[in-house]
């Protein structure tokens, strides 16, 4: 089902990132507090949200891997994935090997338990 453009939905940009994810943390997780890249997700995914272009721009040029990633979240904020947002929002050098080693890990055993039916404990 694809979700039009519409101006009910709040525009996260740079400016707003850090409030709306706060704002949002508090509505609707409260008293649990997420780490923001799953706030982010769980954001994107309500379709309330939608991400400014702000996020995929690079030097007056934009990348088209990452407005790929952004057109799909616009038409289906249901299928985001916590890589989608990762890829947008935060630098890879900033969060090091050990998470990048970890969503590897994590997609190895996602694959083994799909195609083998491999027990996860």
């Amino acid at each position: 089902m694809l979700t039009s453009f519409d101006d009910s939905k709040k525009i996260v940009n740079l400016k707003n990132f850090f409030n709306e994810c706060y704002k949002f943390n508090m509505r609707c997780m409260h008293p649990a507090v997420v780490p923001i890249q799953y706030a982010l997700l769980y954001m994107l995914q309500s379709g309330t949200y939608i991400l400014a272009p702000d996020f995929i721009s690079n030097f007056k040029k934009i990348s088209l891997e990452e407005a790929l990633v952004l057109w799909k979240i616009t038409h289906t904020p249901s299928e985001t994935k916590l890589a989608d947002v990762m890829s947008l929002l935060f630098n890879p050098l900033s969060y090091g090997r050990k998470v990048c080693l970890s969503l590897f890990i994590l997609q190895v055993v996602l694959y083994l338990q799909l195609f083998y039916s491999y027990p996860l404990c």
